[in-house]
């Protein structure tokens, strides 16, 4: 896709990663002209490799955008999202079925261009998620690793860069060059990952993950229950334990208001030692939190003051009654039981992650009131293909069997 060298003059160029060109862009009119570059018919844009660099984690509560890096098999670009703050210009770009937008382990990527952008992303290619097709139990795989073993070139990412601080500009000349080799290996794995996709004919695993991963996002909403697995947790008495839940959920709110993380509020041993020291000790502890405001400390002694006897629910029996949509797999129902166990068979014989068959969230969306409408209601059965046709002959066997 070849740019008018009077185009390219319109950029500020900062950076060369293997041969290719890097351009920093900081102006709306900027995003506008190349976003008009990449609809222009006569470019035939298919696929562009994108990627995003956030407010670190352990600084913020809530990760706003920093950085966009867009690249073809020509160019690279750094967007910089503190002076640009709208992508609608980009957003025919980003919507269209018809150019391929490359992400590596792309949910929250696509979570925050919905939340902070109000963009949807469609006609996406998870470099990472696609390559659990080719060896199972590779969906976590790191970038380099990737890189490493597809490619078979050794590279190295810098984790303290990935830590930084995205946010402030100037950017490092470290953080440019981070930016740019990231995203410059995104399209030479997309083209040797699909290629031997294709080869191995499971092409149609894609279509079906990448659906999911588009209607199943992440979410930003707290999980009190996550307390259990602070160290020290099981220790606790019965009502130590409820202190402790309540006063996690306060720290959290705490967190969002001050836009910090929450370890910023106080960190997990503080919330240990809340529930267990005495009295003039836990005054010291809250006394010397420089995010706490009077009435947040006020608050957290009167949790400590309302629950001095064993209520009438534990806190297991609350953490079941949040958790009534995981119950116990006897307790599922039966055709589900087995739906499972098919899963986990044919996962093993086409050496395939369970989610590529069916994903959580199917399985919990999935009629079971009886063989037939759940039959009909399983993607694969739908389709035409001669592997989809495999699955379908194999699920309705094995639901047969079990009239036997």
């Amino acid at each position: 896709m070849g740019f008018k060298v009077s185009t390219l003059l319109s950029f500020k160029q900062i950076s060369v990663v293997k041969n290719i060109p890097v351009y920093y862009l900081s102006k709306n009119w900027e995003l506008q002209l190349l976003a008009e570059i990449f609809q222009d018919p006569t470019k035939q844009l298919s696929k562009i490799a994108i990627d995003q660099e956030r407010a670190s984690y352990q600084s913020v509560y809530y990760q706003r955008p920093c950085l966009l890096q867009l690249a073809t098999t020509e160019y690279v670009f750094l967007i910089d999202l503190n002076s640009i703050r709208s992508l609608n210009s980009l957003s025919n770009v980003l919507t269209s079925c018809q150019i391929t937008k490359i992400f590596f382990d792309s949910p929250w990527d696509l979570f925050y261009f919905k939340d902070y952008h109000n963009i949807e992303i469609r006609g996406i290619f998870d470099i990472q998620a696609a390559s659990s097709l080719l060896q199972r139990y590779r969906a976590t795989i790191s970038l380099e690793d990737l890189v490493n073993q597809e490619l078979k070139i050794h590279y190295v990412k810098p984790k303290k860069q990935q830590k930084s601080n995205w946010c402030q500009r100037p950017l490092t000349n470290s953080q440019i060059k981070y930016a740019s080799e990231e995203i410059y290996w995104f399209i030479p794995l997309y083209n040797k990952i699909l290629d031997e996709i294709i080869r191995k004919k499971r092409e149609l695993f894609l279509y079906y993950i990448h659906n999911q991963i588009q209607e199943d996002l992440p979410s930003l909403e707290y999980n009190p229950f996550s307390v259990i697995r602070i160290k020290g947790f099981s220790e606790l008495t019965e009502i130590q334990k409820l202190q402790l839940f309540r006063i996690a959920k306060i720290r959290d709110e705490i967190a969002l208001k001050r836009n910090k993380p929450s370890f910023f509020i106080f960190n997990n041993q503080t919330l240990i030692n809340l529930v267990i020291v005495t009295p003039e000790k836990r005054k010291k502890l809250l006394q010397r939190k420089k995010y706490l405001s009077s009435e947040d400390i006020k608050a957290i002694h009167e949790v400590l003051e309302n629950i001095k006897s064993l209520p009438s629910e534990t806190f297991e029996e609350i953490r079941a009654k949040h958790n009534n949509n995981n119950p116990p797999f006897n307790e599922l129902p039966v055709l589900k039981q087995h739906l499972l166990i098919w899963r986990n068979e044919i996962s093993k014989e086409l050496n395939l992650p369970k989610r590529f068959i069916l994903s959580k969230r199917d399985l919990n969306l999935l009629d079971y009131s009886n063989k037939k409408i759940l039959l009909d209601s399983i993607w694969f059965t739908k389709r035409s293909d001669e592997i989809a046709q495999y699955l379908t002959n194999s699920v309705t066997t094995f639901l047969l069997q079990g009239d036997s």
